[in-house]
């Protein structure tokens, strides 16, 4: 589902971006044996005609704050002229191992079924860089972006 095809926006301080917009979302519940084994929300639809960024001066948060790193990437752009344009994504999801056993006694029948469900969201990003720096993004486990430093 996509919410922007591309947003630009220029900084020289720490910056924070959010959307806003408003969503319907629906509650995903998972069962076993007749009970809730696990529950999350789903979002089904986004309303383009009331989504807004937010932007506002903030302090970059303490990466001990978020858990462990997933991922780093370096950019070295001291050397090269003009913005460089740097693609990153970004995957998240979930997965749930099913399972299903049926007897058949009047048959001598036993099956079991096994499974995986598996939900997972790819996030597509690209970054200009502008020339005169080095850069590093890194991913961390609970943070669903890329937090950007100058190395």
């Amino acid at each position: 589902m996509a919410v922007e095809e591309s947003v630009d926006f220029e900084a020289s301080s720490d910056e924070r971006a959010a959307l806003r917009a408003l969503g319907t979302f629906e509650r995903i519940e998972v069962t076993k044996d007749g009970r809730c084994i696990a529950e999350y929300a789903r979002l089904r639809s986004i309303d383009h005609n009331t989504t807004d960024w937010l932007r506002e001066r903030a302090a970059a948060p303490d990466p001990a704050d978020l858990g462990s790193v997933l991922r780093t990437q370096g950019f070295t752009i001291t050397g090269a002229t003009g913005t460089s344009t740097k693609k990153l994504s970004i995957d998240r999801g979930t997965s749930w191992n099913l399972g299903l056993d049926l007897t058949l006694p009047q048959l001598g029948l036993t099956v079991t079924l096994e499974g995986t469900l598996t939900y997972e969201q790819d996030v597509d990003y690209a970054y200009q860089l502008p020339k005169g720096h080095d850069y590093e993004a890194t991913v961390y486990e609970a943070l669903p972006a890329f937090l950007w430093r100058l190395k």
